[in-house]
């Protein structure tokens, strides 16, 4: 392959002087400047690595944040389930308490309502008696 046919090749020269791989330049187009080029790639290197350094900050912090949150879900879920235990405790406790009252005015009414009005009907008819005698 002749020189002709490379369209454009990088070579480091001295100053001004050609060497034998750099082509003829073109009136008016810039100069390659391989030292700003270069200057370039570095700065856009340490940008990338500012960037990079920026990502890992962040995804250890993101990482830190996640932590956290499982820990504080995690004694929420706990916090749940006593407060659900208490809740079903105390239900079974409404639930027993509702049966021991329903007995008890079952009790009432089968047994002492009518002890207390058989009571009633004795001291009304002592009464009777006493105000007919």
């Amino acid at each position: 392959m002749e020189q002709a046919d490379i369209p454009h090749r990088f070579t480091l020269v001295d100053g001004d002087r050609k060497g034998p791989d750099e082509p003829e330049r073109t009136p008016g187009r810039r100069e390659r400047n391989l030292v700003g080029t270069l200057e370039l790639l570095r700065q856009l290197g340490d940008t990338l690595k500012r960037v990079e350094d920026r990502a890992q900050q962040s995804e250890a912090r993101s990482t830190v944040l996640l932590q956290r949150a499982n820990d504080e879900k995690a004694v929420a879920d706990a916090r749940l389930e006593v407060a659900e235990a208490r809740a079903r405790s105390a239900e079974a406790r409404v639930d027993e308490l509702e049966e021991w009252l329903d007995r008890i005015h079952e009790a009432i009414i089968r047994e002492i309502l009518p002890k207390i009005d058989d009571l009633v009907d004795e001291e009304v008819d002592d009464r009777v008696d006493r105000e007919v005698s």
